[in-house]
């Protein structure tokens, strides 16, 4: 019952970052499986810190991966030309939200979020700005994009990260 407070009471008072929140609970809830319930041996804990550093370097490739693409897609200017694309269909802000939905969409099938937001925000913002949308409305779509696209395979980090916590095969 106390991991809320940590959580939320942590992040809301300014002593953590929700990172830092994450951590914290996480270390908490160590606390009490080893100290206080005494449910995680010397074996088990070895054996779920041995899981948690597979997944982590799963996903680590992953990422990795991801970055490499976006570093060579950056390169090449293929972002830049994506939304000079995108813009030069419209200069109808509805219209052009609803092409960066399918873009952020198509983009969250194949790219890490950070990646996409890296590349392509830099050269969206202005347009957003230039066009008169709102940049929380903005925000809010790209949001929302990628987090469909984290879903979304052949990338879809959280499906894999899904399918190699629970050894469910990914069909």
């Amino acid at each position: 019952l106390l991991t809320p407070v940590i959580l939320i009471g942590g992040i809301y008072s300014g002593v953590f970052t929700p990172t830092e929140a994450g951590a914290a609970a996480a270390l908490y809830g160590l606390i009490l499986a080893v100290a206080v319930y005494r449910e995680l041996g010397a074996r088990r804990l070895y054996r779920e810190l041995v899981a948690t550093v597979e997944n982590v370097g799963f996903l680590s490739f992953i990422i990795a991966g991801a970055f490499a693409f976006s570093y060579v897609v950056t390169l090449e200017g293929i972002s830049a030309r994506i939304a000079t694309a995108v813009v030069s269909l419209t200069t109808n802000s509805y219209v052009l939200l609803l092409l960066l939905n399918i873009l952020f969409l198509i983009l969250g099938c194949f790219l890490d979020t950070t990646a996409i937001m890296v590349i392509t925000l830099p050269i969206l913002l202005p347009v957003a700005r230039l066009l008169g949308i709102d940049f929380i409305h903005f925000g809010i779509i790209v949001v929302f994009n990628l987090m469909i696209g984290l879903l979304t395979p052949p990338f879809g980090l959280c499906l894999y990260a899904i399918v190699n916590m629970t050894k469910i095969p990914m069909d």
